[in-house]
């Protein structure tokens, strides 16, 4: 999920709240918002942990080759990643499209979020902005793993203490 835009999210959530408050005038319009809302806040929480609303310097608008959606639904064409992410990002993508792999992503689920590393007290190469999760309910197929390899990434899915296959990030110093 695009976490820098998650408390902008909620703020056009609340927007939206306020106009369809007018159409509780019918019970099935109660029914509809009460959904809505309810979607909104199971889609709004992040997937791993909570991100503290806070910016770096070198923070991007990366334009994504198509319209993806998270783990929960939420449509992304865009995401906020380190401008270090731009040409990697732009390689492995370029490797899928030639390769017509592009579907084999079933979502997109974040790239900047300043936290922490589950479990630990060491920041996050995503409080970087230099990683992105891929497909965090499924399995990432090998032509993904493989293109974002051949871009200089490294794979959570290969490490050995907890790998992490929806994990891709750059390594130190690119």
């Amino acid at each position: 999920m695009d976490y820098i835009n998650e408390k902008q999210s909620k703020s056009k959530t609340l927007d939206l709240l306020k106009c369809m408050s007018l159409l509780v005038c019918s019970s099935l319009g109660a029914i509809l918002i009460l959904a809505f809302i309810l979607a909104c806040l199971f889609m709004a929480a992040p997937a791993m942990g909570s991100c503290q609303d806070r910016t770096i310097p070198g923070l991007t608008s990366i334009k994504l080759p198509k319209t993806y959606r998270t783990a929960g639904g939420i449509p992304v064409r865009r995401i906020i990643c380190h401008t270090s992410m731009k040409k990697p990002l732009a390689l492995a993508f370029k490797c899928l499209r030639d390769n017509r792999d592009l579907d084999l992503i079933e979502s997109i689920d974040g790239c900047y979020c300043y936290r922490n590393i589950r479990g630990t007290n060491r920041l996050s190469n995503h409080a970087h902005g230099r990683a992105i999760d891929i497909n965090a309910k499924s399995t990432i197929p090998q032509a993904v793993s493989d293109c974002f390899k051949q871009a200089d990434f490294i794979w959570g899915g290969d490490w050995k203490f907890r790998p992490d296959p929806m994990h891709f990030e750059l390594p130190s110093g690119e």
